[in-house]
């Protein structure tokens, strides 16, 4: 019936903008781990070559080593929103939530559509592989997590991308099934992501 068309409409577009909701906090939360790694890597840069240097098990040189482990795990706490699951399940480790793997949109004409994957960015191997600091790591080592660090910003950046790819599913899929009159919003709009390659 009529009616129910309309019921079927109006719940593929809740749980359109649910998604597009869930990938505009992923989006938003990578972006500001991205800085978080950039304040990890001033923080090492401020171990390594400050002068004097500091000697092994030294306050100050263990305080800035606990400042990066405490943003470390800010990160991993940032990639857990409470309060969006789907966000949540995009970017946190499997390991922290009950049900895991990429999303899907059901299109009752067309069968399942693939449309949100999993863009691990905790601090895990399978993310962004940051290691936490022992207070006896030395300097030749700390440079090796200079590596890490800026390896980690760009699986960042690819993840990004990748998640900007499926806002552009998440929006065709929208448009060929239509909004209603007056919503004339596109998805991606909504998204406010853009095409992270073409920059």
């Amino acid at each position: 019936t009529t009616l129910s068309r309309m019921r079927n409409q109006q719940a593929a577009k809740e749980s359109l903008d649910s998604l597009a909701k869930s990938i505009r906090v992923a989006d938003n939360t990578m972006e500001k781990i991205g800085k978080v790694v950039d304040r990890m890597s001033a923080t090492v840069k401020n171990v390594i070559k400050n002068y004097p240097p500091f000697f092994n098990g030294s306050d100050d040189r263990i305080k800035l080593l606990n400042s990066f482990n405490s943003l470390r795990r800010q990160i991993d706490q940032m990639t857990m929103p409470p309060d969006n699951f789907t966000a949540m399940t995009i970017m946190a480790s499997p390991e922290n939530i009950p049900e895991h793997g990429d999303w899907e949109f059901m299109s009752q004409n067309e069968g399942v559509h693939e449309l949100i994957a999993r863009r691990e960015v905790h601090t895990g191997e399978e993310g962004l592989d940051i290691p936490e600091l022992p207070a006896e790591i030395t300097d030749q080592e700390l440079y090796e997590v200079l590596d890490k660090l800026e390896k980690a910003l760009k699986t960042l950046e690819e993840r990004r991308s990748g998640l900007a790819s499926d806002a552009q599913a998440v929006s065709q899929y929208g448009a060929v099934n239509g909004k209603s009159g007056n919503q004339e919003e596109t998805l991606a709009e909504q998204l406010k992501i853009t095409d992270l390659t073409e920059s």
